[in-house]
């Protein structure tokens, strides 16, 4: 069994930034500092599972914050902040956990589901560190690199998604 899981390897790299982020920073007026602490590390995350049953190959990420802060760079900019790192000073300062990334493909003869799960905490400013957790399943012909990479960050814009829903039910200051 062991020696199965030494056959392959998938790595699923962070994608580059879309090109439309930059302008979109620059114009947004509502500072952000950002902050995403990485709790997984280079471990494998998940597997890739032939006849469901039996581990194949491993899955690693290059780095789980580089997909988060992709992720939430993106989000947070729609949302209209001016996203920055939080060693700039600006305030107030949004500190993100990732605690958690699982990444599993099954083969199922003619398909494959893939099952993503990311889990984590977050903290704005004073206010009270909240846990949060998603879980996505799909469906796919193939599940090789690209389609693991796109699977994640679906997973990882969920998870960005309610932090930045989140951000904008708190008071009217944070908002301005």
């Amino acid at each position: 069994m062991t020696s199965l899981l030494g056959c392959t390897t998938t790595s699923v790299v962070t994608p580059p930034a879309p090109t439309y982020l930059g302008r979109l920073i620059a114009a947004n007026r509502r500072p952000l500092s950002l902050e995403v602490i990485d709790e997984v590390g280079k471990a494998p995350v998940g597997y890739q599972y032939l006849l469901v049953a039996i581990p194949f190959g491993q899955i690693t990420l290059d780095s789980a914050a580089g997909h988060l802060t992709r992720a939430l760079t993106t989000e947070l900019a729609m949302a209209g902040f001016s996203v920055g790192r939080s060693s700039a000073g600006i305030s107030p300062p949004l500190t993100v956990k990732i605690t958690e990334v699982e990444l599993n493909a099954f083969d199922l003869f003619f398909t494959r589901r893939i099952r993503c799960h990311v889990e984590g905490s977050w903290s704005l400013g004073l206010l009270g560190e909240q846990h949060l957790s998603v879980t996505q399943s799909e469906f796919a012909l193939y599940a090789f690199a690209p389609r693991l990479s796109r699977a994640l960050g679906g997973c990882m814009q969920e998870f960005a998604t309610k932090i930045s829903q989140e951000i904008m039910r708190r008071p009217r200051r944070l908002n301005r």
